[in-house]
C-alpha cells in the first residue's frame, strides 16, 4: 500500500544576514541563531539566496497564515526595512495552488519548482484522495520564468518534490513517497547526462533514509544537508530536524550527523540554505510554537563543518585483500603531527575525516602484519567538475573539491616476502590473463617506431610499478631482447588534473621507474636513449585543464610512450 503523502508545502535554502537586525537570539557553544525582521504574520520559508536577494515561499497573502498554499517571492535582505517587502517571481510560475521550494541550475538558467499537480486550474487527487506534488522545470529569461517541461519522473499516483540541483555532482536530489522506498518519504537522486536527460532514480539507502519522512535536500561545500522526521532516538518525536553527510559518504554508508541546538529544536527545523560555508538561513516554527507558522532565522555555525583545506578521504581495498586488511587493525596518521585520523567503517571501505590537502599520511599496521605501511598524499584540489567521482582509479586518487570524499584505490600492499609474493602472484593471474588478451604482440603495436601503453600502472601517488604493470614491461623487455639493435626513449605522461608542477615531477619519477625496471631485467643502459617526464603536456584528447571528462577519457592521457631507434 502506498505510503501517506508527506507535507504538501515545503522549503529549501537561505540567504545573507549581514547588516540586518533581528529579534530573538539564541547562542550555544557552537552556534548563533537569530530571528529575522523580514518575518510577517504569514508563514515564510527560505529557499535560495544570491546577490542580496532571498528567495522565499510564503502563504498567499490573501489567505490566513495557516493556509497550505504558497507562492514564490524574493526579498532584499540588505534593506533595513525589508519586512513585508516581498516581490512575486515574474512569469507564469505562480498559480493559485502551491509553489515552492525552488532550486536553480544557474549554468543553464533552469529553475526546479515544486508544486501541486493540477489540471485546468483544478487540483488532481490520487487514489488516496491527497494532492500529489510534482517538479516543474522553468527557464529564467531576463528575470522572468517560462515553463519548459515537467520532471521526467513525476507521477500522478505519488509525490515527487523538493528538487535540489547539485552543481558539484551534476545530480538532482528529490524526495518521494513512491512505492519501494524505506520510509514514508525517501530521498532519491538522478544523474544528469550531457544531453540533459535524467537517469533512473536511485534511493539514497537506509543509512540516510529513515522510517519517517526524509526531505528538503541542500548541497553546500560538498556536504548534503537534509531533514528527517524519523531519525530521532526518541521515537515519540515527529518534528523535522536537519542532518548532514558528505555527498559521496551518503552513498558509501557514512551515517549522517545531527546539527546541535539551538539550530535544531523540538519543533520543525528545515529549509536550510547557505550564505557561505558557515552561515545562512533556515525555517522553524519554534518561535511561536504554531504548527503552520514558520519563520526565517539566521544562523552562524561559528566554524565551517569543513575548513578551507579539509576533505574526507575514502579508502577502498581490493576484494582480494579486503578481509585480511580489515583484520589488520590499521591506523592512519598525519606525518606532520603524528595525529591519528578518525576512521569510519562504511559499505565498501573506510572514510577518514578531515584530511588536509598538501599533506602526506601513513597507513600503519601492527608489527608482524602481512601488510607494509603505505604513504598516501599529498592531495590537490581541482574544480567542481571533479567532485563526486564514483569510479575508482587504478593509478592515482580521484582528486575532488574540498570537504568531499577522495576515493583511493589500494593495489598490492602485501609485504615483500617469498610466501606473500606467491600469494599475490596467484591472485593476480586473473588480472594478468585479462591484460594478456587485450595486449597484442608488442611488435604489432609499434606504429612509426612508437609504442604507447596506457595500462602501465603505478602504486597510489607514487612511481612504484604494480605487479600487473611489471607483466606488461616484461613483454617490452622480451621485444628488446629479440631485437638487439633497437634503442628506446621513454616518455611518461599524466592527465591534466592536479598542478602542472606536481604532474611534471610525478611523470619524471615514473619514467625513471620504468627505466629502472627495464635495466633490472638485463637490458643494457646503453640501449636507453633518453628518459623524460612530460607531465600533462601533449594531451591527446579534449581533456585539457578545466574541461569536464569521464574517467575513461582522462585515463587515455595517463600513458608511457616508447620511441624506438636503431
Amino acid at each position: 500500500m502506498r505510503k501517506i503523502l508527506f507535507i504538501t508545502f515545503l522549503l529549501a535554502y537561505c540567504a545573507l544576514a549581514f547588516g540586518q537586525s533581528s529579534r530573538r537570539t539564541k547562542i550555544n557553544e557552537k552556534y548563533v541563531v537569530k530571528e529575522m525582521t523580514i518575518n510577517s504574520s504569514l508563514s515564510e520559508v527560505p529557499t535560495h539566496f544570491e546577490n542580496g536577494q532571498l528567495y522565499v515561499y510564503r502563504n498567499k497573502p490573501f489567505y490566513k497564515f495557516y493556509n497550505k498554499y504558497y507562492d514564490l517571492f524574493t526579498v532584499d535582505v540588505y534593506k533595513e526595512e525589508a519586512k513585508g517587502r516581498y516581490k512575486l517571481l515574474k512569469g507564469n510560475l505562480n498559480t493559485r495552488f502551491n509553489e515552492g521550494p525552488v532550486s536553480f541550475d544557474r549554468k543553464n538558467n533552469l529553475a526546479y519548482v515544486t508544486r501541486n499537480i493540477y489540471t485546468r486550474r483544478e487540483l488532481r487527487k490520487n487514489s488516496l484522495t491527497v494532492n500529489p506534488l510534482e517538479i516543474d522545470i522553468y527557464k529564467e529569461i531576463h528575470g522572468e520564468f517560462k515553463f519548459i517541461k515537467k520532471f521526467t519522473h513525476n507521477n500522478k499516483d505519488y509525490s515527487v518534490a523538493h528538487a535540489f540541483y547539485s552543481e558539484a555532482s551534476k545530480r538532482i536530489y528529490f524526495s518521494s513517497n513512491m512505492d519501494g522506498g524505506i520510509g514514508a518519504a525517501d530521498l532519491y537522486y538522478c544523474n544528469i547526462d550531457s544531453s540533459g536527460e535524467y537517469s533512473t532514480p536511485i534511493n539514497l539507502g537506509k543509512n540516510v533514509n529513515s522510517r519517517g519522512d526524509d526531505m528538503y535536500t541542500v548541497v553546500n561545500n560538498g556536504i548534503l544537508f537534509f531533514c528527517s522526521r524519523g531519525r530521532h532516538r526518541n521515537r515519540s518525536r515527529k518534528d523535522l530536524d536537519i542532518y548532514y553527510v558528505t555527498e559521496l559518504g551518503a552513498l558509501r554508508g557514512e551515517k549522517p550527523k545531527h546539527l546541535d541546538e539551538p539550530l535544531n529544536s523540538k519543533y520543525d527545523d528545515f529549509g536550510i540554505t547557505f550564505i557561505d560555508n558557515q552561515s545562512g538561513y533556515y525555517a522553524t516554527n519554534s518561535a511561536y510554537k504554531q504548527e503552520y507558522n514558520h519563520n526565517i532565522f539566521y544562523f552562524d555555525l561559528g566554524d565551517p563543518l569543513f575548513g578551507p583545506t579539509e576533505f574526507n578521504l575514502f579508502l577502498e581495498v581490493d576484494s582480494i585483500h579486503k578481509r585480511n586488511f580489515a583484520r589488520s587493525k590499521f591506523k592512519v596518521f598525519d606525518n606532520e603531527t603524528n595525529k591519528e585520523l578518525t576512521k569510519l567503517l562504511v559499505n565498501d571501505g573506510y572514510i577518514f575525516e578531515k584530511v588536509e590537502s598538501n599533506k602526506t599520511y601513513t597507513i600503519k599496521f601492527v608489527e608482524n602484519s602481512k601488510f607494509k605501511d603505505i604513504v598516501v598524499g599529498p592531495f590537490e584540489k581541482l574544480n567542481k567538475s571533479d567532485v563526486f567521482k564514483e569510479q575508482l582509479l587504478d593509478i592515482e586518487p580521484i582528486i575532488v573539491q574540498k570537504d568531499t570524499v577522495i576515493p583511493v584505490k589500494i593495489d598490492t600492499v602485501y609485504a615483500q616476502t617469498d610466501t606473500v609474493n606467491k600469494y599475490v602472484e596467484s591472485n593476480l593471474m586473473d588480472s594478468i590473463s585479462e591484460i594478456a588478451k587485450e595486449v597484442k604482440e608488442i611488435k604489432n603495436l609499434i606504429i612509426n617506431n612508437k609504442l604507447v601503453l596506457n595500462n602501465v600502472y603505478f602504486e597510489l601517488n607514487s612511481s612504484t610499478l604494480t605487479e600487473v604493470s611489471k607483466y606488461q614491461m616484461d613483454k617490452l623487455v622480451d621485444y628488446l631482447k629479440e631485437y638487439k639493435d633497437k634503442r628506446v626513449a621513454i616518455e611518461a605522461y599524466t592527465d591534466s588534473r592536479g598542478s602542472a608542477t606536481y604532474n611534471l615531477n610525478l611523470s619524471k619519477r615514473r619514467a625513471k621507474s620504468v627505466k629502472t625496471y627495464i635495466l633490472s631485467q638485463g637490458i643494457s643502459s646503453i640501449r636507453i636513449a633518453s628518459v623524460k617526464g612530460m607531465g600533462e603536456a601533449n594531451i591527446i584528447n579534449k581533456c585539457k585543464e578545466g574541461v569536464e571528462c569521464s574517467e575513461e577519457l582522462h585515463k587515455i592521457n595517463r600513458r608511457v610512450e616508447f620511441i624506438f631507434s636503431n
